[in-house]
């Protein structure tokens, strides 16, 4: 007899819920909150599921689309008022957040997912100082210098340049928290200052750092100096050989008339052509 009953009560939970080989499909989910919010503050998000069905206890799962594996929220309900989420604004929600609605403890229900939802965790900008690969009081005319922004803080920041209190109009070389000047000159020399900022959908943040660059101009030297000085130079050359050029003539020929003669005193005429050549030596001993 209790077979018997048994067979009946699971004959008719099957006439009652029919199975036809396909899992029920919740509809898409809409997902809403904010596209940004400060770290450190509360934000809600909801998640609402279009035509829930009756009965159903619905679970929803919030998660950012870079780690899906792991939740930032869970939800669980029968009701059909959507699904509402409070969260401590952390990095982690940074990114692409979707959510996620399944049958609560059932398996003949299908999952669907929402539409991302594009959301920004701001982190207000600090900056420290403007860096440079060159040392600022010994910028020669003619180098390259990079100034770069450096922050110690912030997120989703932008960046502008002031030359002197005045935009940066210049067609500089711009990359990101960087900026790169080719070949200085005197007219680059100044005040540079990086502003930085970012926000949210309630507030700007801003931070500004000063820097003082000089520009030395290379020594140089008019073209009338160089031009006396290039003549006195070629003449004292020409001066040096001549003097060598006469010391080695006279040498030489007061070697051939009085070669060494041991024993014997040189005549007065030697003694004169002694005196030549001595001259010609103290001139310039060339030999």
């Amino acid at each position: 007899m209790e077979t018997w009953r048994l067979a009946l009560i699971l004959t008719a939970i099957s006439l009652s819920h029919p199975r036809t080989g396909a899992l029920e499909k919740l509809a898409e989910p809409d997902l809403t909150g904010p596209s940004s919010a400060l770290a450190g503050s509360v934000v809600e998000f909801y998640c609402e599921l279009p035509g829930k069905p009756v009965n159903l206890s619905v679970q929803y799962e919030l998660y950012v689309e870079s780690d899906p594996g792991r939740l930032i929220g869970e939800y669980s309900s029968l009701s059909e008022n959507p699904a509402t989420f409070f969260h401590v604004i952390t990095q982690k929600h940074d990114g692409r957040i979707i959510c996620k609605v399944s049958g609560h403890n059932n398996t003949d229900i299908e999952s669907s997912f929402s539409k991302g939802l594009d959301f920004r965790v701001i982190v207000p900008v600090e900056l420290e100082s403007i860096l440079s690969r060159l040392s600022l009081w010994s910028v020669w005319e003619g180098q390259t210098l990079t100034l770069q922004c450096k922050k110690s803080r912030g997120t989703y920041v932008s960046y502008d340049w002031f030359w002197n209190d005045a935009p940066v109009r210049t067609p500089y070389d711009r990359n990101e928290d960087t900026l790169t000047i080719h070949r200085v000159s005197e007219q680059n020399a100044g005040d540079y200052k990086c502003v930085a900022s970012n926000h949210n959908d309630t507030a700007t943040f801003t931070s500004s750092a000063n820097l003082t660059v000089h520009i030395k101009a290379p020594n140089t030297v008019p073209p009338s100096v160089v031009i006396v000085v290039f003549s006195s130079f070629a003449l004292l050359s020409a001066a040096v050989i001549s003097c060598c050029v006469y010391g080695v003539v006279l040498r030489r020929r007061y070697s051939r008339k009085y070669p060494e003669r041991p024993g014997k005193t040189r005549p007065d005429e030697e003694e004169e052509e002694k005196e030549d050549y001595l001259i010609g030596s103290l001139l310039c001993y060339c030999w």
